[in-house]
């Protein structure tokens, strides 16, 4: 397997989104390897551990998830990962002696949630110290119930995020962040005013609009719609609109309830 050559400063300073791939196959005692670690390494609510990982490498079940996410990496990567928030174990093994169920209910999912993200990260962190490629797919959230359903998730169990993970085939420069003293506040939250904001991000708004505005058929498609910067981009109807996060929160909520995160909900 190799040591784990990068200090973690380093490692987290060269981080980037890997989209394309090569066709060297990630082992799998190498992954099984980094998933205890990233389990040894993280936190979780009461050492309850409410997460699980499914892996994938069948080609057929990766075509079906790509066609979920609608991201050609799926097929183009070596094995994909979707990390769940998981009370089914927990309270299984609650049921096996006769104890209370208290977990079933929607603190018990946003407390899965936490487990799961903080697992996710150390995961990454594992395998992008083996060199291998990783990205997040943001679309998990969308695309909830057609995963859990091809996954065979139990009651109690939802995906959270997935990783697509293989050894890279493109080098893709990092991108920006805010400066630092965007995201921290002394003592108390700082709410920053217009001109803070201005300073902000305005080193994103340029950089960010370029870097969109250098693809040929976005552009096209930008400057057909009027748009004329970054904020208007990222909640264009292209990008993020509205109804679409109004539809998938919905759609998220229904889920909760019918794989019984509900208890003492109301209508």
């Amino acid at each position: 397997m190799g040591p784990l050559q990068p200090a973690l400063s380093e490692l987290l300073l060269s981080h980037r989104s890997i989209r394309k791939y090569t066709d060297r196959e990630v082992p799998q005692d190498l992954l099984e390897r980094a998933i205890e670690e990233a389990v040894a390494g993280g936190s979780t609510y009461g050492n309850l551990n409410a997460f699980s990982f499914v892996v994938t490498r069948d080609a057929e079940q990766k075509k079906k998830l790509r066609g979920f996410h609608n991201q050609s990496m799926l097929t183009d990567c070596s094995v994909v990962v979707t990390i769940c928030a998981d009370w089914f174990r927990t309270r299984e093994w609650l049921k096996s002696h006769s104890a209370k169920d208290n977990f079933d209910n929607f603190l018990g999912y946003h407390v899965a949630v936490v487990d799961a993200v903080i697992m996710a990260q150390n995961l990454v962190l594992g395998l992008e110290s083996r060199g291998l490629g990783v990205c997040y797919l943001g679309t998990t959230l969308e695309v909830m119930k057609q995963i859990s359903d091809l996954l065979e998730l139990p009651e109690t169990c939802l995906p959270v995020t997935t990783l697509v993970i293989g050894y890279p085939a493109e080098n893709p420069p990092k991108r920006d962040r805010l400066p630092t003293k965007a995201y921290i506040h002394n003592e108390v939250y700082h709410k920053p005013d217009p001109q803070e904001i201005a300073e902000m991000y305005a080193s994103r708004e340029v950089s960010g609009w370029n870097r969109y505005m250098g693809q040929p058929e976005l552009r096209a498609k930008i400057e057909k719609n009027g748009i004329k910067g970054l904020a208007e981009y990222y909640t264009s109807d292209f990008k993020y609109p509205e109804q679409d996060f109004l539809k998938f929160g919905k759609d998220i909520w229904k889920l909760l309830r019918e794989k019984s995160f509900n208890a003492g909900a109301s209508d």
